[in-house]
C-alpha cells in the first residue's frame, strides 16, 4: 500500500481515505471550490519513478480519478504549487 489520500469531516469525526494503489503515494492535495470541490495532486509511482497529476471529486471519493494526466518527469516529494485564477 502507498500513501493515500484522507477526508476528515470536523463536525462528525467521519474519516474517508483515498487509496491510490500499491507503491503509489499522494503529495499534499489542494482543495478548489467548484460545486462540492476538487482535490488536485500529484501522484508518485515509487516503482516506475513517474508522476501523475490527478483530479478527485472531493465529496466523493468512491468515484476515482476525474482526471489523470502522466507528467513527462518525475515531480519531487515535498513539490507545492499554488492555484490562482487570472
Amino acid at each position: 500500500m502507498g500513501w493515500p489520500t484522507l477526508k476528515h469531516d470536523l463536525q462528525t469525526g467521519h474519516r474517508w481515505s483515498f487509496d491510490h494503489g500499491p507503491g503509489r503515494a499522494a503529495g499534499e492535495a489542494v482543495f478548489v471550490t467548484k460545486d462540492d470541490g476538487w482535490l488536485l495532486s500529484f501522484v508518485h509511482d515509487l516503482k516506475t519513478e513517474g508522476t501523475e497529476f490527478v483530479v478527485m471529486d472531493a465529496s466523493d471519493f468512491e468515484r476515482g480519478y476525474v482526471a489523470r494526466v502522466a507528467l513527462p518527469q518525475r515531480v519531487p516529494f515535498g513539490f507545492h504549487g499554488n492555484w490562482i485564477s487570472d
